[in-house]
């Protein structure tokens, strides 16, 4: 405001000059010209005032828009993001599902091929106490009657159903 008021007085100083009246005269223009500056000073600072209220407001709705569009974009990309983490959310579920299948798959091969393999030794176990046996009747001096065909199929029987594919007796 001290740059509206040096503008006045210097207006002023032109003012008189160019009037070239004596000195009173020069005080009421200088008066009445500074009255003016004042009023119109007064009336530019309440404009400012105004102004500045009404920069604020805008600045307010500015900064209000911003925030509601950011806001908006925030939610489009999660609505985006979400849409895709739940597709790979259903894949890693499908995912582990088939996993899990395929150990249980695997486990249930594995127990089925152990115990396979354990009825075939144990078969093997038995025919061997059988022959055992039989070589320590035999020492004794005690007999064993029984038709070759049918100790042949005995002996054999265990080999035919399954043994020939486990590990333990190829």
């Amino acid at each position: 405001m001290n740059s509206f008021k040096e503008a006045g007085g210097t207006v002023v100083k032109w003012l008189a000059t160019a009037i070239g009246g004596p000195k009173r005269l020069y005080a009421f223009i200088a008066a009445a010209t500074l009255s003016t500056a004042d009023m119109l000073l007064t009336l530019i600072g309440i404009y400012v005032e105004d102004i500045t209220h009404l920069k604020k407001a805008f600045l307010k709705q500015i900064d209000a828009d911003t925030k509601k569009k950011v806001s908006e974009a925030v939610e489009a990309s999660n609505r985006a993001t979400r849409a895709r983490r739940n597709a790979a959310i259903v894949g890693a579920e499908a995912l582990a599902e088939v996993r899990i299948k395929e150990a249980t798959a695997n486990e249930l091969d594995a127990r089925a091929i152990a115990t396979v393999e354990s009825i075939a030794s144990r078969r093997m176990e038995a025919r061997a106490m059988l022959i055992q046996s039989l070589i320590n009747l035999k020492k004794e001096g005690g007999e064993f009657l029984i038709d070759r065909e049918v100790f042949k199929n005995l002996i054999e029987s265990g080999h035919s159903q399954g043994e020939s594919n486990t590990p333990a007796t190829q």
